[in-house]
């Protein structure tokens, strides 16, 4: 795990999804990392991809795109997993009469992808995750989403129709 200040701990425990990958098709395993460690039993002919990797209660990108590259299993049998935290983006929710800061702001986003450009929420194919829910904005939001950076939301607050956007987690803060 590589902090925000570029610290790497590498003691945390936390989860991570394995994708095993034949030429075809691939299986995810949900494994659990003990103090930085994790073991899984597969063929040795199989690669390896990384998404929905969490460590010390934080969710963690995998290489550029979140899955990372497919790799291949090295002689000694040992795989580096390693994931950045991104940092928290604050969305700000205001009226556009008047500027000013609202409350009771719900948001949400959808787990689909590439992300639909849907006014409303309602009738996302695979549903969608409450962000914040009654919160006054400034609102501080935290990727959480595990394998894509790019998300869905939508806002709205009461008196205000929903409002989406799409928002790019990976480029905000960090240094790519």
């Amino acid at each position: 795990m590589v902090d925000l200040d570029g610290t790497e701990r590498a003691e945390e425990s936390g989860r991570v999804t394995v994708w095993v990958n034949t030429e075809h098709d691939g299986k995810a395993e949900e494994v659990r990392i003990e103090r930085g460690r994790w073991t899984l039993t597969i063929p040795r002919s199989r690669k390896l991809t990384f998404s929905g990797l969490w460590l010390g209660g934080k969710c963690l990108l995998v290489g550029e795109g979140g899955f990372g590259e497919g790799i291949s299993i090295p002689n000694d049998g040992s795989v580096t997993i390693r994931g950045k935290v991104l940092p928290n983006t604050t969305f700000r929710v205001v009226d556009a009469a008047s500027g000013a800061e609202l409350t009771d702001v719900d948001v949400v986003t959808g787990r689909d992808y590439p992300p639909e450009n849907t006014i409303h929420p309602t009738g996302q194919p695979n549903g969608v995750e409450s962000v914040s829910s009654k919160r006054p904005s400034p609102i501080d939001i935290r990727w959480a989403e595990g394998s894509e950076t790019r998300l869905r939301y939508w806002v709205r607050a009461p008196g205000h129709a929903w409002a989406t956007f799409e928002f790019e987690h990976k480029k905000v803060g960090n240094s790519w």
